[in-house]
């Protein structure tokens, strides 16, 4: 059995128009973008990586924009919402930041902690929680953000789950992690910690919550649906026997893809993923294997395996500087087009 996986490396949503998702998760969320490159699979289109100052594992929420897709429909086989951990004390800045800006914030509770849940620019569902959990370098962007009150990473996921006990099985078993609670029909997972004197608190992205409010229509993807679900390995000889176990366990796994910042994997099983595709990437290389650290995200990166004379036509150009106009909701949604 390989060491057990160690938590969210990152979460993967589609998006419309690239340039919205800037101005919407560096400009009111306040992350820092540390990656503005193109998706691998489809080159003609943009990749961003938003997350803490470094892109550290477990922090990062990215996208893939695709400008001339009709919006996307959360159900069965997508996940829904994504939580962001903040400070205990910044709820309450979030709240009002949110409604200021035209978010329409909703105040609930989950397993006991407050929960403000609101919609993207593109209608993706997204949550803030307090935390004191999260060993990240925080990005603290000008004012209104201050290091008390700045996201600090990724939270959990929720996977609704038609048959929610082979789902905790899946997790408990084979990647190794706990339940930790469960109410009123969900159910919350955690990663495995490891504490230490250095970092006595958990490392970010480290809950995934089940749920067995299983929407009855099927989801598919688009502008406001999460595409994809990746955790994360420490490197690549981890990933092999990662990749090697689950076909051991009759799963259908991707070979092993070099994506330049990490190495990944990817599967898929209606039981044990509640037909959500998943990934397992490794921590490494890194972001700043093409840029330094000081400059991340300030110029598109194109790598060595795509035609970079061919993509600079055809990229729409992207204006990094947040935020003197911040997006209104919506402002990333496609209408629908025949």
């Amino acid at each position: 059995m390989p060491a057990p996986l160690a938590g969210l490396h990152h979460i993967t949503a589609v998006t419309g128009m690239a340039q919205s998702s800037i101005d919407f998760y560096a400009g009111i969320l306040g992350l820092r973008m540390v990656k503005a490159t193109v998706n691998l699979d489809d080159p003609t289109t943009h990749h961003l990586y938003f997350g803490d100052a470094k892109g550290s594992p477990g922090t990062l929420l990215t996208v893939f924009a695709w400008p001339r897709s009709l919006p996307g429909q959360t159900g069965r086989g997508t996940a829904s919402p994504v939580l962001f951990a903040t400070r205990p004390e910044a709820i309450s800045f979030w709240r009002s930041r949110l409604s200021e800006l035209g978010y329409t914030p909703v105040c609930t509770h989950r397993f006991g902690d407050p929960v403000i849940r609101f919609q993207a620019h593109d209608l993706l569902s997204l949550g803030i929680v307090p935390s004191t959990d999260g060993t990240t370098t925080p990005w603290i962007p000008a004012q209104p953000f201050e290091s008390h009150n700045v996201l600090r990473g990724l939270h959990s996921i929720t996977l609704p789950t038609p048959d929610i006990d082979a789902t905790t099985a899946f997790f408990t078993d084979v990647f190794g992690w706990s339940v930790v609670a469960e109410h009123k029909g969900m159910r919350r997972l955690q990663a495995p910690t490891q504490r230490s004197l250095q970092s006595p608190r958990t490392p970010p992205g480290c809950y995934v919550d089940l749920s067995r409010r299983v929407p009855p229509n099927n989801g598919y993807n688009g502008p406001g649906v999460v595409h994809h679900v990746a955790f994360r390995v420490s490197d690549a000889d981890a990933q092999r026997a990662w990749r090697e176990y689950l076909l051991s366990e009759g799963l259908e796994v991707s070979p092993v893809r070099d994506r330049v910042y990490f190495k990944s994997i990817y599967f898929r099983s209606p039981t044990h993923t509640a037909g959500i595709l998943f990934e397992i990437a490794t921590d490494g290389p890194g972001f700043t294997v093409d840029e330094p650290y000081e400059t991340l995200g300030a110029t598109l990166r194109l790598p060595d395996q795509v035609d970079s004379h061919r993509l600079a036509d055809t990229l729409p150009a992207l204006d990094r500087t947040v935020l003197s106009n911040p997006p209104a909701p919506n402002a990333g949604v496609n209408p629908p087009t025949a």
